[in-house]
C-alpha cells in the first residue's frame, strides 16, 4: 500500500475526530426532533453533517453513506447514560442516509470544481478563491460557500468572500426584480414608511364597516408628468395627483391603485391565511378589493376603481375646491401646461370640475365589505389548527418523531399545510388524522382567542408555534375547547393536550360544528423529510367523501361482478378516478383494488389468448392443406375468426415457414373494424412480390392505410363489409405475378 505523507496522516487522523464529533452531534439533535433543512438549527444540522460527509470522502476514500452506519455505535456507546437515545435510532439513521445521499451526488462535482478554480488561481500567482468561482458553486451547484472556505483554508488559500457577497447580493436583486409586480414591492416603491397613519382592524369582529378613506395611490394610470415637465417641483400639486405614481388620489374607473382606510374588516395576508377581497363603497365611486397586505404594519387594499371615483378624506379638500376652476391651474405656466399629456390635463381638468359642482355635498364615509369568501377561509383556518394538533396526536406521538410545521396556506378553497416528517403517511395514518378532526368538528367546541404575554403563554404544555418565528411581547392565542384563561392559571394540566393551541392572528369560526367536515383529499413530499397534505371543509368535503365511497363501491361491484365485464369497468373507474376529487385515503385504496382488477383483466387476456390460439390453429392448418399452388408456390389467402393483431401476424408467419414458398394475406374482424396482414417468402421477395405493395394495392376496398416491409405488412380500415373484396383482389394480385 502507498505510504501517507506526514500532512496527509494529519489530515486523516482529523477526519476520524470529526466525523466522531459530528455523528455524535447528529444522533442527539436528530433523537431530539430535530431535522437537516435549509433554514435555523436545521441548516446547521445538515452544515455538520455535510461536512463530516466531506472529510470523509476526501480523506477516508468513502464514497458510500457511512455516516448512518455509525449512528448504531454511538446509540451503543451513549445509550446507557442518555437512554432517550434509544427510542428511535432507526428513525436517525434513516434521515442521516437520506441526508447523506443527496450530498454524495453535490459533493463529487463541488470537489472537482473546486479543484479546477484552485489550480487556475495558483495559474494566476493567486492565494485566494475567486469570489466569481465560489458564487458559480453555490449558485449553479449547490455547492455550500462554507465548504469552499474549509477547502480553501486546507490548501493555505482564502476566498473572496466580497466579492461573492456582490454576485449573491445581484443575485437577490434580479429576483426580487422578477418579482418587481407584486403589490409588496410597488408599496416598497412608494415609501409608506414615510407616512404616519395606521389602520385599526375591526375583521374580528366584522366583516362590514363604515370608515373613512385616508390614503390613494394610483397605479394604473398612463403619464408621469416628471417625464414632461422641465421642474417636477412646479407642478400644481392637484394636477400632479392625477399623474402616475403621485399620491393622493382621485382613483377614477378602470383605474387600479392602492387604498387605505382609518379602520378596515379586510384581514391583510398573513399566517398563512390570505387577504380578503370585497368592496370599498362611496358616494361617488366603488372600489373592488383584489388583495389586502399588511406593509410596514398597516393594512393596504389593492384593486381597481370598477364604477366612479374616489376621492380621500381631507379636510383641506374643501379649501382646496375654491382655488381650481377652469382648467384647475394655480402654479402652472401656459407652456409648462402645453408639455402635460392630453389624457393628464383632460383628467386635472375634470377633476377640479366636478369638485367644484360637488361643492361640500358628498359623503366623508367609506362602506367597506369583505366578501363572503371570508366564511370558508375562516372555517379552513381552524381547521388547519386541529389537523396540526391532530398531526400530532397520530405521528409524533405516535413514535414517529417531532412533526413542526414548515408552511400553510389558507384560502376559501382548502387548507394547506407542510410539515417535518421523513416518510409517506399511510392509509391508516391519514384516517386516523380525519377521524381526530372530525371528533374536534362534531363535539362543536367553542373558539376562544386572547392577546396574552407571549411569555405566560408558552408555559401552555399544548401550544403549538412555528419553530424560528419571532413573535412580540403580546400574542393572540387561538383555543379549540379549551379556555385561555384557565389554562394560564394552570398551564401544565395533561387535559390541554387533548386541545389544538396556537399563536395566530388569523381570523376563525366561533364553534368548530360550524366547519361541517373535513376531509384530506392530497399528501405528498415537497422536500426532503417535509411533507404536504391539503384538506377541505364543509359541504365540498361531504360531496367528496360521498365521491370516494361511491368508487370503492364500484370497484367492488366490478370485482365481484361477471369476469367479461371485468376490462370495461375497470376501464371506466380508472377515468373516474383520474377525474374525481376524493379523499387521499380512499385513492391510496383504489390503487390496490385496481391493481388486483388490472391482475384479473390480465389473467383474463391470458386466457382468452391461449383459446383463440387453440382455435387458429387449426384454421391455418387448414388453410394451408386447401392452399392453391401456383408454379409451386402457395398461395394462401382467407379470414381468420377475431383474435389479437399478434396472434394474426404469428399465423401468417408460421403459414409462409410451413409451406416453403408462399404468398399469404389474411384478413381479420376486431371490434368491427377490418385489419388486413401480408407476409412473403424470401424467395417471392427477390422476385419483386412484396408484402407492402400488396397491401396497398387491397387497402382500398376496406377503406383503410397501411404498409410495412417487403417481407411483412399491415392495414387498417373502417369498411368490414370489403373484406371479401380485398381476399379476391389479393389473389388476383399475387396469381398475376407468379405466372
Amino acid at each position: 500500500a502507498a505510504r501517507l505523507s506526514t500532512a496527509d496522516q494529519v489530515m486523516v487522523d482529523i477526519a476520524y475526530r470529526v466525523i466522531a464529533d459530528h455523528v455524535r452531534c447528529l444522533t442527539f439533535a436528530l433523537t431530539d426532533g430535530a431535522v437537516p433543512s435549509n433554514e435555523g438549527r436545521g441548516y446547521v444540522l445538515r452544515r455538520i453533517l455535510r461536512r463530516a460527509v466531506r472529510y470523509g470522502r476526501q480523506y477516508l476514500g468513502v464514497h458510500e453513506p457511512f455516516l448512518c452506519k455509525l449512528v448504531p455505535v454511538v446509540v451503543e456507546a451513549m445509550g446507557h447514560a442518555f437512554p432517550e437515545l434509544k427510542d428511535k435510532p432507526e428513525r436517525v439513521a434513516d434521515l442521516v442516509r437520506d441526508e447523506e445521499e443527496s450530498f454524495i451526488k453535490t459533493l463529487d462535482r463541488g470537489i472537482a470544481l473546486f479543484e479546477e478554480a484552485a489550480e487556475r488561481s495558483r495559474q494566476a500567482a493567486s492565494t485566494s478563491i475567486s469570489g466569481e468561482d465560489a458564487f458559480k458553486l453555490h449558485d449553479t451547484y449547490g455547492f455550500p460557500v462554507d465548504l469552499t472556505e474549509v477547502m480553501a483554508r486546507e490548501r493555505g488559500m482564502t476566498v473572496d468572500t466580497a466579492e461573492y457577497e456582490r454576485l449573491m447580493e445581484a443575485a437577490r436583486e434580479r429576483a426580487r426584480g422578477a418579482a418587481g409586480k407584486t403589490m409588496s414591492s410597488q408599496l416598497a416603491a412608494w415609501h409608506f414608511d414615510s407616512v404616519g397613519w395606521k389602520t385599526a382592524f375591526v375583521g374580528y369582529e366584522t366583516r362590514r364597516c363604515e370608515t373613512k378613506l385616508i390614503h390613494i395611490v394610483v397605479t394604473g394610470r398612463p403619464g408621469d408628468l416628471g417625464g414632461y415637465l422641465p421642474e417636477t417641483s412646479a407642478v400644481d400639486p392637484f394636477v400632479a395627483s392625477q399623474s402616475r405614481g403621485v399620491f393622493g388620489g382621485p382613483i377614477y374607473e378602470g383605474e387600479s391603485g392602492f387604498l387605505v382606510l382609518e379602520k378596515t374588516p379586510f384581514y391583510a395576508e398573513k399566517g398563512g391565511q390570505i387577504g380578503d377581497r370585497g368592496w370599498i363603497t362611496t358616494s361617488t365611486g366603488r372600489f373592488e378589493v383584489q388583495e389586502t397586505k399588511e406593509i410596514q404594519g398597516r393594512i393596504v387594499q389593492y384593486g381597481v376603481c370598477v364604477s366612479g371615483f374616489l376621492v380621500r378624506f381631507d379636510p383641506t379638500q374643501t379649501e382646496m375646491r375654491g382655488t381650481y376652476s377652469g382648467r384647475g391651474l394655480s402654479s402652472l405656466t401656459e407652456e409648462q401646461w402645453s408639455l402635460i399629456p392630453y389624457d393628464v390635463r383632460s383628467r386635472a381638468e375634470a377633476a377640479a370640475d366636478h369638485l367644484n359642482r360637488q361643492g361640500g355635498a358628498y359623503s366623508e364615509l367609506a362602506v367597506a365589505e369583505v366578501d363572503v369568501a371570508r366564511v370558508p377561509t375562516m372555517h379552513n383556518h381552524t381547521a388547519t389548527h386541529i389537523l396540526n394538533w391532530s398531526l400530532r396526536e397520530v405521528l409524533e406521538l405516535g413514535g414517529g418523531g417531532k412533526v413542526d410545521q414548515k408552511g400553510s396556506l389558507v384560502d376559501p378553497e382548502k387548507t394547506r399545510f407542510d410539515f417535518s416528517h421523513n416518510k409517506a403517511l399511510t392509509a391508516e395514518e391519514l384516517e386516523r388524522i380525519e377521524a381526530l378532526c372530525n371528533e374536534q368538528i362534531k363535539a362543536d367546541r367553542p373558539v376562544y382567542t386572547k392577546e396574552v404575554a407571549e411569555r405566560d403563554a408558552r408555559r401552555i404544555n399544548s401550544l403549538r408555534a412555528v419553530f424560528g418565528e419571532k413573535y412580540p411581547e403580546m400574542v393572540r392565542v387561538v383555543s379549540v375547547g379549551a379556555d385561555i384563561d384557565a389554562m394560564l392559571a394552570d398551564p401544565q394540566n395533561p387535559e390541554w393536550m387533548k386541545h389544538p393551541v396556537e399563536f395566530c392572528g388569523g381570523t376563525h369560526v366561533r364553534r368548530t360544528g360550524e366547519i361541517g367536515a373535513f376531509v384530506l383529499t392530497a399528501e405528498e413530499a415537497v422536500a426532503k423529510g417535509i411533507r404536504r397534505v391539503v384538506g377541505i371543509t364543509g359541504e365540498r368535503a361531504a360531496q367528496v367523501i360521498e365521491a370516494g365511497k361511491r368508487l370503492l363501491d364500484q370497484a367492488a361491484a366490478i370485482k365481484a361482478g361477471p369476469a367479461d365485464q371485468i376490462a370495461a369497468g375497470l376501464a371506466d373507474l380508472q377515468k373516474q378516478v383520474g377525474e374525481c376529487e376524493i379523499p387521499v385515503r380512499d385513492r391510496i385504496a383504489l390503487r390496490g383494488l385496481i391493481a388486483e382488477l388490472q391482475q384479473l383483466v390480465k389473467q383474463q387476456s391470458k386466457q382468452q389468448a391461449a383459446q383463440t390460439a387453440g382455435a387458429l390453429s387449426g384454421v391455418r392448418q387448414e388453410m394451408l392443406e386447401k392452399a392453391e399452388r401456383v408454379n409451386g408456390t402457395a398461395l394462401v389467402v382467407g379470414e381468420l375468426p377475431e383474435a389479437p393483431v399478434e396472434q394474426v401476424r404469428e399465423a401468417a408467419d408460421w403459414l409462409r415457414t410451413q409451406a416453403g414458398s408462399a404468398a399469404v394475406c389474411l384478413a381479420v374482424t376486431l371490434d368491427g373494424k377490418p385489419m388486413l396482414v401480408a407476409a412473403m417468402t424470401e424467395d417471392l421477395v427477390k422476385k419483386g412480390l412484396k408484402a407492402g405493395e400488396l397491401i396497398r394495392h387491397v387497402v382500398p376496398a376496406i377503406d383503410g392505410r397501411g404498409g410495412g416491409k417487403p417481407d411483412l405488412a399491415q392495414a387498417g380500415g373502417k369498411k368490414a363489409e370489403g373484406i371479401a373484396d380485398a381476399l379476391a383482389a389479393a389473389a388476383e394480385w399475387i396469381r398475376e405475378r407468379l405466372r
